[in-house]
Protein backbone atom coordinates (compact mmCIF):
# COMPACT_ATOMS: atom_id res chain seq x y z
CA UNK A 1 0.00 0.00 0.00
CA UNK A 2 2.75 2.52 0.58
CA UNK A 3 4.34 1.46 -2.82
CA UNK A 4 0.98 2.44 -4.39
CA UNK A 5 0.88 5.76 -2.48
CA UNK A 6 3.73 7.23 -3.82
CA UNK A 7 2.44 6.65 -7.63
CA UNK A 8 1.57 9.62 -8.88
CA UNK A 9 -1.32 8.25 -10.47
CA UNK A 10 -3.07 6.68 -7.71
CA UNK A 11 -2.26 9.89 -5.44
CA UNK A 12 -4.81 11.73 -8.36
CA UNK A 13 -7.02 9.30 -8.20
CA UNK A 14 -7.78 9.55 -4.45
CA UNK A 15 -7.54 13.48 -4.61
CA UNK A 16 -10.65 12.92 -7.45
CA UNK A 17 -11.92 10.87 -5.36
CA UNK A 18 -12.28 13.13 -2.23
CA UNK A 19 -13.73 15.51 -3.96
CA UNK A 20 -16.57 13.88 -5.75
CA UNK A 21 -16.97 12.43 -1.87
CA UNK A 22 -17.78 15.95 -0.29
CA UNK A 23 -20.33 16.46 -3.28
CA UNK A 24 -22.46 13.15 -3.39
CA UNK A 25 -22.62 13.03 0.71
CA UNK A 26 -21.53 9.63 0.73
CA UNK A 27 -18.16 7.66 -0.28
CA UNK A 28 -16.41 4.02 -1.31
CA UNK A 29 -13.34 3.77 1.28
CA UNK A 30 -12.15 0.96 -1.15
CA UNK A 31 -13.44 2.02 -4.68
CA UNK A 32 -13.43 5.32 -6.73
CA UNK A 33 -16.67 6.84 -6.86
CA UNK A 34 -18.04 8.58 -10.39
CA UNK A 35 -20.25 11.51 -10.88
CA UNK A 36 -24.29 11.09 -11.41
CA UNK A 37 -25.38 9.66 -14.67
CA UNK A 38 -28.78 10.78 -13.32
CA UNK A 39 -31.38 12.25 -11.09
CA UNK A 40 -34.43 11.27 -10.74
CA UNK A 41 -37.26 13.04 -8.62
CA UNK A 42 -40.47 11.50 -7.98
CA UNK A 43 -43.42 13.01 -6.12
CA UNK A 44 -45.06 10.71 -3.86
CA UNK A 45 -46.88 13.16 -1.58
CA UNK A 46 -47.17 17.36 -1.76
CA UNK A 47 -43.63 17.71 0.57
CA UNK A 48 -42.09 14.11 -0.12
CA UNK A 49 -40.11 12.77 -2.80
CA UNK A 50 -38.67 9.84 -3.84
CA UNK A 51 -35.01 10.49 -5.43
CA UNK A 52 -33.23 8.06 -7.19
CA UNK A 53 -29.33 8.38 -7.98
CA UNK A 54 -27.54 6.77 -10.79
CA UNK A 55 -23.75 6.56 -10.01
CA UNK A 56 -21.00 4.59 -11.25
CA UNK A 57 -18.58 2.57 -8.55
CA UNK A 58 -14.88 1.57 -9.23
CA UNK A 59 -15.30 -1.68 -7.28
CA UNK A 60 -12.03 -3.85 -6.07
CA UNK A 61 -12.38 -7.54 -5.82
CA UNK A 62 -13.34 -8.49 -2.34
CA UNK A 63 -14.78 -6.97 0.35
CA UNK A 64 -16.19 -2.81 -0.41
CA UNK A 65 -17.25 -0.91 2.16
CA UNK A 66 -19.43 1.98 0.88
CA UNK A 67 -20.30 4.74 3.42
CA UNK A 68 -23.23 6.99 3.22
CA UNK A 69 -23.81 9.89 5.41
CA UNK A 70 -26.48 12.52 4.67
CA UNK A 71 -25.98 15.91 7.37
CA UNK A 72 -28.13 19.07 6.86
CA UNK A 73 -30.45 16.50 4.15
CA UNK A 74 -34.04 15.95 5.55
CA UNK A 75 -33.78 12.55 3.99
CA UNK A 76 -36.61 9.98 6.26
CA UNK A 77 -34.89 6.91 8.25
CA UNK A 78 -34.72 3.56 6.77
CA UNK A 79 -35.38 4.95 3.76
CA UNK A 80 -31.95 4.16 1.97
CA UNK A 81 -31.08 1.68 0.27
CA UNK A 82 -28.54 0.56 -2.86
CA UNK A 83 -29.84 -1.48 -6.23
CA UNK A 84 -27.05 -2.99 -8.54
CA UNK A 85 -27.61 -3.68 -12.19
CA UNK A 86 -24.94 -6.50 -12.46
CA UNK A 87 -25.40 -9.81 -10.51
CA UNK A 88 -21.39 -9.89 -9.60
CA UNK A 89 -22.11 -7.50 -7.02
CA UNK A 90 -23.79 -8.90 -3.51
CA UNK A 91 -24.79 -6.60 -0.25
CA UNK A 92 -23.46 -8.64 2.59
CA UNK A 93 -24.26 -6.32 5.50
CA UNK A 94 -25.80 -2.86 6.32
CA UNK A 95 -24.55 -1.24 9.18
CA UNK A 96 -25.90 1.89 10.62
CA UNK A 97 -23.27 4.38 12.97
CA UNK A 98 -22.39 7.59 13.67
CA UNK A 99 -18.79 9.30 12.67
CA UNK A 100 -18.19 12.48 14.18
CA UNK A 101 -21.69 12.82 14.98
CA UNK A 102 -22.91 12.57 11.51
CA UNK A 103 -25.89 9.56 10.99
CA UNK A 104 -23.77 7.29 8.49
CA UNK A 105 -24.72 3.82 7.01
CA UNK A 106 -22.43 1.63 5.34
CA UNK A 107 -22.65 -1.04 3.09
CA UNK A 108 -20.72 -4.13 2.63
CA UNK A 109 -20.45 -5.57 -0.57
CA UNK A 110 -18.99 -8.34 -2.04
CA UNK A 111 -17.04 -7.72 -5.80
CA UNK A 112 -16.61 -10.98 -8.00
CA UNK A 113 -14.03 -9.22 -9.46
CA UNK A 114 -12.50 -5.50 -9.63
CA UNK A 115 -14.78 -3.51 -12.26
CA UNK A 116 -16.75 0.00 -12.66
CA UNK A 117 -20.36 -0.90 -12.36
CA UNK A 118 -23.80 1.32 -12.26
CA UNK A 119 -25.90 1.01 -8.98
CA UNK A 120 -28.99 2.94 -8.10
CA UNK A 121 -29.43 4.81 -4.58
CA UNK A 122 -32.82 5.44 -3.49
CA UNK A 123 -34.69 7.27 -0.43
CA UNK A 124 -37.48 9.78 0.48
CA UNK A 125 -36.80 13.13 1.20
CA UNK A 126 -38.92 15.02 2.72
CA UNK A 127 -39.09 19.41 2.50
CA UNK A 128 -39.62 19.31 -1.26
CA UNK A 129 -42.87 20.52 -1.13
CA UNK A 130 -45.77 20.44 -4.66
CA UNK A 131 -48.18 23.02 -4.81
CA UNK A 132 -50.66 23.15 -8.38
CA UNK A 133 -52.19 26.00 -9.10
CA UNK A 134 -54.70 26.72 -11.92
CA UNK A 135 -55.73 29.98 -14.10
CA UNK A 136 -59.26 29.65 -15.74
CA UNK A 137 -60.31 32.05 -18.29
CA UNK A 138 -64.28 32.50 -19.18
CA UNK A 139 -66.55 34.36 -21.44
CA UNK A 140 -70.12 35.25 -20.86
CA UNK A 141 -71.93 33.23 -23.48
CA UNK A 142 -69.30 30.85 -24.47
CA UNK A 143 -69.84 26.73 -22.91
CA UNK A 144 -66.08 26.38 -22.18
CA UNK A 145 -63.13 27.41 -20.02
CA UNK A 146 -59.77 27.51 -20.90
CA UNK A 147 -57.46 26.63 -17.99
CA UNK A 148 -53.90 26.41 -17.67
CA UNK A 149 -52.14 24.46 -14.72
CA UNK A 150 -48.56 24.89 -13.17
CA UNK A 151 -46.79 23.47 -10.15
CA UNK A 152 -44.99 25.53 -7.67
CA UNK A 153 -41.43 23.35 -6.16
CA UNK A 154 -40.21 24.68 -2.96
CA UNK A 155 -37.18 22.87 -1.99
CA UNK A 156 -36.65 22.68 1.44
CA UNK A 157 -34.65 19.98 2.08
CA UNK A 158 -30.98 20.46 2.17
CA UNK A 159 -29.66 19.46 -0.82
CA UNK A 160 -29.71 20.79 -4.55
CA UNK A 161 -30.74 18.92 -7.51
CA UNK A 162 -28.84 19.38 -10.51
CA UNK A 163 -29.82 18.16 -13.44
CA UNK A 164 -32.43 16.26 -12.07
CA UNK A 165 -35.38 14.37 -13.85
CA UNK A 166 -38.72 15.68 -12.06
CA UNK A 167 -41.99 13.62 -12.09
CA UNK A 168 -45.49 14.60 -10.44
CA UNK A 169 -48.01 12.25 -9.14
CA UNK A 170 -49.92 12.39 -12.75
CA UNK A 171 -46.30 11.16 -14.14
CA UNK A 172 -45.50 14.30 -15.98
CA UNK A 173 -41.97 15.60 -16.36
CA UNK A 174 -39.07 17.65 -16.40
CA UNK A 175 -35.69 18.35 -16.47
CA UNK A 176 -34.48 21.07 -14.18
CA UNK A 177 -32.31 22.47 -11.94
CA UNK A 178 -33.06 23.49 -8.08
CA UNK A 179 -31.37 24.82 -5.72
CA UNK A 180 -31.81 24.29 -1.73
CA UNK A 181 -33.89 27.11 -0.54
CA UNK A 182 -35.11 27.87 -4.24
CA UNK A 183 -38.81 28.08 -5.26
CA UNK A 184 -39.34 27.64 -9.08
CA UNK A 185 -42.72 27.11 -11.27
CA UNK A 186 -43.28 24.36 -14.02
CA UNK A 187 -46.02 24.46 -16.64
CA UNK A 188 -48.30 21.26 -16.36
CA UNK A 189 -50.50 22.53 -20.02
CA UNK A 190 -51.54 25.19 -21.42
CA UNK A 191 -54.91 26.24 -23.41
CA UNK A 192 -57.00 22.96 -21.95
CA UNK A 193 -60.36 23.33 -23.15
CA UNK A 194 -62.93 22.33 -20.38
CA UNK A 195 -66.54 22.15 -20.89
CA UNK A 196 -68.52 24.52 -18.23
CA UNK A 197 -72.32 25.47 -17.02
CA UNK A 198 -72.78 28.56 -15.42
CA UNK A 199 -75.01 28.14 -12.22
CA UNK A 200 -76.45 31.40 -10.36
CA UNK A 201 -77.72 30.01 -6.49
CA UNK A 202 -79.49 31.57 -3.87
CA UNK A 203 -78.85 29.45 -0.43
CA UNK A 204 -79.99 31.79 2.59
CA UNK A 205 -77.92 29.30 4.94
CA UNK A 206 -74.60 28.97 2.95
CA UNK A 207 -74.38 32.78 1.04
CA UNK A 208 -76.94 34.90 2.86
CA UNK A 209 -79.28 37.53 0.80
CA UNK A 210 -77.24 37.54 -2.60
CA UNK A 211 -77.03 35.46 -5.32
CA UNK A 212 -73.84 33.46 -6.24
CA UNK A 213 -72.21 32.89 -9.40
CA UNK A 214 -71.15 29.28 -9.90
CA UNK A 215 -68.59 27.34 -12.28
CA UNK A 216 -69.37 23.97 -12.58
CA UNK A 217 -66.47 22.23 -14.99
CA UNK A 218 -66.04 19.06 -16.35
CA UNK A 219 -62.57 17.12 -16.38
CA UNK A 220 -62.71 15.53 -19.73
CA UNK A 221 -59.21 14.71 -19.71
CA UNK A 222 -57.43 11.21 -19.46
CA UNK A 223 -55.36 12.61 -15.98
CA UNK A 224 -56.38 13.70 -12.74
CA UNK A 225 -56.53 17.77 -11.99
CA UNK A 226 -54.44 17.54 -8.31
CA UNK A 227 -55.79 19.82 -5.33
CA UNK A 228 -54.95 23.04 -5.89
CA UNK A 229 -56.04 27.30 -5.80
CA UNK A 230 -57.70 28.23 -9.04
CA UNK A 231 -58.25 31.60 -9.99
CA UNK A 232 -60.58 32.45 -12.46
CA UNK A 233 -60.98 35.60 -15.12
CA UNK A 234 -64.15 37.23 -17.34
CA UNK A 235 -62.69 38.35 -20.63
CA UNK A 236 -64.98 40.60 -21.88
CA UNK A 237 -65.30 41.88 -25.40
CA UNK A 238 -64.97 45.64 -24.35
CA UNK A 239 -64.12 45.62 -20.46
CA UNK A 240 -60.88 42.77 -21.16
CA UNK A 241 -60.06 40.89 -18.46
CA UNK A 242 -62.08 41.43 -15.14
CA UNK A 243 -60.82 38.62 -11.74
CA UNK A 244 -63.95 36.90 -10.61
CA UNK A 245 -62.25 35.16 -7.40
CA UNK A 246 -60.78 31.93 -6.74
CA UNK A 247 -61.58 29.08 -5.03
CA UNK A 248 -59.19 25.59 -3.75
CA UNK A 249 -60.27 22.66 -5.95
CA UNK A 250 -60.25 18.95 -4.65
CA UNK A 251 -58.98 15.77 -6.27
CA UNK A 252 -60.77 15.20 -10.00
CA UNK A 253 -61.04 12.62 -11.56
CA UNK A 254 -61.43 12.23 -14.99
CA UNK A 255 -65.22 12.37 -16.07
CA UNK A 256 -65.66 13.84 -12.68
CA UNK A 257 -67.66 17.36 -11.79
CA UNK A 258 -65.98 20.52 -10.27
CA UNK A 259 -68.03 23.37 -8.95
CA UNK A 260 -66.12 26.94 -7.84
CA UNK A 261 -67.91 29.46 -6.20
CA UNK A 262 -66.50 32.98 -6.96
CA UNK A 263 -68.64 35.62 -6.65
CA UNK A 264 -71.86 37.40 -5.87
CA UNK A 265 -73.75 39.17 -8.37
CA UNK A 266 -75.67 42.36 -8.73
CA UNK A 267 -77.30 42.31 -11.35
CA UNK A 268 -79.66 40.17 -10.07
CA UNK A 269 -82.34 41.65 -7.69
CA UNK A 270 -84.01 39.52 -4.23
CA UNK A 271 -86.16 40.31 -2.00
CA UNK A 272 -87.16 36.96 0.60
CA UNK A 273 -90.29 38.22 2.48
CA UNK A 274 -92.05 36.28 5.35
CA UNK A 275 -95.69 36.33 4.62
CA UNK A 276 -97.65 34.72 7.06
CA UNK A 277 -96.26 33.04 11.04
CA UNK A 278 -98.74 31.59 12.96
CA UNK A 279 -98.66 29.07 15.87
CA UNK A 280 -101.69 26.03 15.39
CA UNK A 281 -102.66 22.95 16.22
CA UNK A 282 -101.80 23.73 19.90
CA UNK A 283 -101.88 20.98 22.27
CA UNK A 284 -102.25 21.65 26.02
CA UNK A 285 -101.96 19.20 28.99
CA UNK A 286 -105.12 19.20 31.93
CA UNK A 287 -103.65 22.51 33.18
CA UNK A 288 -103.90 24.26 30.39
CA UNK A 289 -100.38 24.59 29.54
CA UNK A 290 -98.76 24.28 25.78
CA UNK A 291 -97.22 21.13 25.07
CA UNK A 292 -96.44 20.82 21.67
CA UNK A 293 -97.51 22.89 18.72
CA UNK A 294 -97.12 23.68 14.83
CA UNK A 295 -96.48 26.65 12.72
CA UNK A 296 -98.12 27.81 9.82
CA UNK A 297 -95.37 29.73 7.50
CA UNK A 298 -95.51 31.41 4.18
CA UNK A 299 -92.44 32.54 2.28
CA UNK A 300 -92.33 34.94 -0.76
CA UNK A 301 -89.09 35.15 -2.99
CA UNK A 302 -88.68 37.99 -5.80
CA UNK A 303 -86.29 38.05 -8.37
CA UNK A 304 -85.41 40.08 -11.14
CA UNK A 305 -83.07 40.05 -13.78
CA UNK A 306 -80.93 43.13 -14.88
CA UNK A 307 -78.60 40.91 -17.10
CA UNK A 308 -79.10 41.20 -20.61
CA UNK A 309 -79.44 37.32 -21.34
CA UNK A 310 -81.92 35.02 -19.89
CA UNK A 311 -80.39 32.93 -16.57
CA UNK A 312 -80.98 30.07 -14.64
CA UNK A 313 -81.32 30.63 -10.52
CA UNK A 314 -81.10 27.41 -8.42
CA UNK A 315 -82.96 28.86 -5.30
CA UNK A 316 -81.96 26.29 -2.06
CA UNK A 317 -84.08 26.68 0.86
CA UNK A 318 -83.33 25.29 4.12
CA UNK A 319 -86.14 24.13 6.63
CA UNK A 320 -85.44 23.22 10.27
CA UNK A 321 -87.20 20.52 12.84
CA UNK A 322 -89.89 18.00 11.28
CA UNK A 323 -92.39 19.94 7.90
CA UNK A 324 -94.84 19.27 5.50
CA UNK A 325 -95.17 21.00 2.62
CA UNK A 326 -99.24 22.39 1.67
CA UNK A 327 -97.87 24.58 -1.10
CA UNK A 328 -95.41 25.79 -3.64
CA UNK A 329 -95.52 28.22 -6.54
CA UNK A 330 -94.57 27.62 -9.07
CA UNK A 331 -95.07 23.39 -8.72
CA UNK A 332 -92.54 22.47 -10.42
CA UNK A 333 -89.47 22.04 -6.75
CA UNK A 334 -87.64 18.90 -5.66
CA UNK A 335 -86.91 17.51 -1.94
CA UNK A 336 -83.17 17.63 -2.19
CA UNK A 337 -83.33 15.80 1.80
CA UNK A 338 -85.28 16.06 4.95
CA UNK A 339 -84.41 19.95 5.33
CA UNK A 340 -84.03 21.15 1.82
CA UNK A 341 -86.16 22.50 -1.31
CA UNK A 342 -85.17 23.61 -4.76
CA UNK A 343 -86.53 25.23 -7.36
CA UNK A 344 -84.85 25.81 -10.71
CA UNK A 345 -86.16 29.10 -11.92
CA UNK A 346 -85.21 30.50 -15.70
CA UNK A 347 -85.81 34.22 -16.06
CA UNK A 348 -85.61 36.51 -19.03
CA UNK A 349 -83.81 39.56 -19.55
CA UNK A 350 -85.78 42.52 -17.43
CA UNK A 351 -88.49 39.69 -16.40
CA UNK A 352 -89.64 39.75 -12.46
CA UNK A 353 -90.41 35.99 -10.80
CA UNK A 354 -92.30 35.12 -7.67
CA UNK A 355 -91.36 31.92 -5.66
CA UNK A 356 -93.82 31.43 -3.28
CA UNK A 357 -93.88 28.31 -0.40
CA UNK A 358 -96.50 27.52 2.66
CA UNK A 359 -95.10 24.82 5.40
CA UNK A 360 -96.18 23.41 8.62
CA UNK A 361 -93.26 22.67 11.43
CA UNK A 362 -94.48 20.02 13.58
CA UNK A 363 -94.42 19.28 17.12
CA UNK A 364 -92.48 21.80 18.00
CA UNK A 365 -92.18 22.30 21.87
CA UNK A 366 -93.08 25.63 24.49
CA UNK A 367 -89.48 25.51 25.86
CA UNK A 368 -87.57 25.58 22.53
CA UNK A 369 -87.61 29.41 20.76
CA UNK A 370 -89.84 29.78 17.81
CA UNK A 371 -87.94 31.14 14.93
CA UNK A 372 -88.94 31.70 11.67
CA UNK A 373 -87.07 31.05 8.53
CA UNK A 374 -85.96 34.31 7.38
CA UNK A 375 -84.16 34.29 10.87
CA UNK A 376 -82.26 31.20 10.08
Amino acid sequence: MRNLLKKPVFFFLIIVSIGYLCKAAYSSNLGILLPEESLRVKMITDEKALVTEKRYIKFHQGINRIYFSYQGIKIVPGSVRIEFVNANLKLIQILSTTIKNIPTLIWIIYSEKESTEKVGILYVIEGLKANYNYIAYVKEKENHILLKGMLDLSNNTGREFTQAHFIDKAGREWNTNLKNMEEKRLFLFNNLYLPVKRNYILDYQKYGGKIILQYQLTNNTSFPLYPGKIRIYKRGEESGLTFLGEDNTGLINPGEKLKLTVSGVQDIKIERKLIEFSRINIRRDIAGNTQVYDTSERYEIVLKNQKREKVKILIREYIPDCWELIESYPPCYKKEDAHHLLWEIQILPGEEKIISYHIHRKNLLPYQPVKPLADY
